[in-house]
């Protein structure tokens, strides 16, 4: 089959400890032990953040996020829009920036200068380092900001 894979490490969200997490490294050792590998040369806008191989000798992909042991926020061209009317710039990330004004006013321009603005506040990395996490870091549950 044509598929993709792919394996995104352990974020904390929720209760999170070491002893819970597994890197993309890892989990990338114990297939290269069955499967070859081959990274893809060119990665497609919607590949985002993953890091792409195509599985010799199949019709399938396999790809890494790994948010954790490989940041990648100088390349992350990921905003969420939450439920509540909210822009979040990064999962990692507390704050939280409405455009519900915007959105009810229907007016086009004012909503995109907005998001402009918010944009421009999209931090350059996140603060989370995997050898400091014990506790619960993220303020919100991932299926709150809907991922």
């Amino acid at each position: 089959y044509e598929l993709q894979i792919r394996f995104i490490e352990f974020m904390p969200f929720g209760e999170f400890g070491k002893d819970k997490f597994i890197s993309n490294n890892e989990i990338r050792d114990i297939i290269t032990q069955k499967y070859n590998l081959i990274p893809k040369n060119k990665q497609n806008k919607t590949d985002g953040p993953a890091k792409i191989f195509k599985i010799d000798g199949f019709n399938a992909e396999v790809g890494f996020i790994s948010p954790l042991t490989e940041h990648f926020c100088s390349q992350c061209n990921r905003i969420r829009l939450i439920s509540n009317g909210c822009i979040k710039t990064c999962l990692f990330s507390k704050e939280l920036y409405s455009i519900k004004e915007e959105i009810k006013s229907r007016d086009k321009e004012k909503l995109l200068n907005k998001i402009h603005e918010i944009l421009k506040k999209k931090p350059k990395k996140h603060d989370i380092d995997i050898q400091k996490i014990k506790f619960k870091k993220c303020q919100h549950e991932m299926n709150w900001i809907g991922g």
